[in-house]
């Protein structure tokens, strides 16, 4: 279960440095 939990958090974090970034390259 705590695997899981850390997949979740990665998946969250990666999500939100997507996110991050997509608004850095807008104009």
């Amino acid at each position: 279960m705590e695997e899981e939990n850390v997949e979740i958090q990665v998946k969250t974090r990666n999500k939100e440095k997507k996110n991050f970034f997509q608004q850095l390259s807008m104009p």
